[in-house]
Formats: structure tokens, C-alpha cells, sequence
């Protein structure tokens, strides 16, 4: 992944949680360069950087391996369909690793992008949605507040005239679940898509792998 786009991407990420009251701290920024996916802009093909052998930098010990992630993913959803087959991802730069499960799914023009991560060596990213919970924010075209139920936290948010929304919450503080939606005819669509999504499944692989051993 180039620096360029990193920095780009990262950029957009800090206005964004700017915006959410201040909820980020300045140490956010420091690790926020870190992490090239989380972004609001159209999906498009991300570049995997994955390691089978040795590579420049030690392994990182029990994550999740996206085999596992991507049985989390919605095997259907009726009226739609997958713009290409879901893959898996393995990203590691020094003790910054996570590993992806990603699928975009479509039904003209409207489009829904569903990624499940495994974030254990980024607790500053589980920490931002943390505070996000308690961020409320609503105008005549969109809204952003923060959700909580038992099973994940995080929050939402919709803008009515472009149809674009997003759903970002952690499960079992360690799995992040992003939904990116465009041309939506309402946020409900996107609460559809997110129901798909195996919490059952993700809440026990957070149990098996948390101290468990290499994830690939």
C-alpha cells in the first residue's frame, strides 16, 4: 500500500471522527496512518499485503484468521447480489496487524459494502467507538448517534439526500463490523444487511482466539 494512499485515507478518518464531538484524542492521529481501509468513499479493490512465509516483521500472535472471519459474512441476502466473491485479507506492519473479511453487495444503484475485521493489536480503534456511544447528533438531511446493545456498541449514521450511510461497531471489543452503503432508499437497508451478519459466530471466535495462537 502506498504512503500516499494511506495518508489520504487517514486523513478523511480524522475529519470524520473529528466531527463526533471531539471524541478522539491526539493519539488517535499518531496510529490512525496505520489502518488503509477505514474510509468512506466507494469500494474499491484493496490492495492485500499477506505473508504465507518469513517477512520483515515478527508474526503477531493470535489473530483471527479471515478463513474464519469470512463464514461471518451474509451467504445471501434476497433482492441482492455480490458484485464479486468475498475475500479475505492479512495486513501486518510492525506490531500493527489485522486480518478481513470483505463483500460488496448490490442492487442497482444501490450498493452495500460489509467488512468484518479482527483488530486485537489496534485497541485505540475498539476505544473510539467506545466514546462514540454516547455521541447524538441529528438535522433536517442526516443523522449520526452512537448505538449500544448487548451484543455490540458503536454508531450509525445516514445522510437522506445522497443515500449514503454507515454502520461501524465492535463485537466482543476486539471484531470491528463496518457497513458502507450508497444510493440507499432509507438506513434501514443497511440495518438488513447488518442483520445478515453471523454476531453468533464472531462472538465465538473472539472466545477461541483471544490468547489463542497464530492467526493467519
Amino acid at each position: 500500500m502506498r504512503l500516499l494512499t494511506i495518508l489520504r485515507r487517514t486523513a478523511r478518518w480524522i475529519l470524520r471522527l473529528s466531527l463526533l464531538g471531539g471524541l478522539v484524542a491526539l493519539g488517535w492521529g499518531l496510529h490512525a496512518w496505520l489502518n488503509p481501509v477505514l474510509q468512506m468513499e466507494r469500494p474499491r479493490p484493496v490492495e492485500t499485503m499477506e505473508w504465507t512465509g518469513p517477512g520483515p516483521t515478527a508474526p503477531v500472535r493470535g489473530l483471527i484468521p479471515y478463513s474464519e472471519l469470512l463464514r461471518a459474512l451474509p451467504a445471501d441476502w434476497p433482492g441482492w447480489e455480490l458484485q464479486e466473491p468475498p475475500y479475505g485479507t492479512l495486513f501486518q506492519h510492525q506490531t500493527f496487524a489485522y486480518t478481513m473479511a470483505r463483500q460488496v453487495w448490490v442492487r442497482p444503484p444501490a450498493q452495500v459494502e460489509i467488512r468484518v475485521m479482527d483488530v486485537r493489536s489496534a485497541p485505540f480503534l475498539v476505544e473510539s467507538l467506545a466514546q462514540a456511544v454516547e455521541f447524538r447528533e441529528e438535522a433536517t438531511d442526516h443523522y449520526r448517534r452512537g448505538v449500544r446493545t448487548p451484543d455490540y456498541y458503536g454508531f450509525e449514521a445516514f445522510y437522506h439526500a445522497e443515500g449514503r450511510g454507515e454502520i461501524q461497531v465492535v463485537v466482543g471489543r476486539r471484531v470491528w463490523v463496518s457497513l458502507d452503503g450508497y444510493d440507499l432508499p432509507a438506513p434501514d437497508v443497511l440495518w438488513e444487511g447488518f442483520r445478515r451478519v453471523n454476531l453468533r459466530h464472531l462472538q465465538a471466535l473472539v472466545q477461541k482466539w483471544t490468547g489463542g495462537p497464530i492467526g493467519r
